[in-house]
């Protein structure tokens, strides 16, 4: 997007368990050694009838917000 901001996709694919899992990732710079990021990750089940009564579409859905700060002692 620019130097300041960013943003990034994952879409990971595991077949062991039928699971999809996406991760999508913001990241704002405001200063140097600043860091503010958003991220939201949802598991997703890609064989719904492999247990009985079926699975649910989605495994889990996360929000995670995180700021960095670095600092000289």
């Amino acid at each position: 997007m620019t130097i300041k901001t960013s943003l990034s996709a994952y879409i990971q694919s595991n077949t062991s368990i039928d699971k999809v899992v996406t991760n999508i990732l913001f990241r704002y710079n405001p200063r140097e050694g600043n860091d503010f990021y958003i991220v939201y990750d949802e598991g997703l089940n890609s064989n719904l009838s492999r247990e009985n009564p079926r699975l649910p579409y989605s495994a889990g859905r996360t929000l995670l917000l995180k700021y960095t700060y670095t600092f000289r002692f």
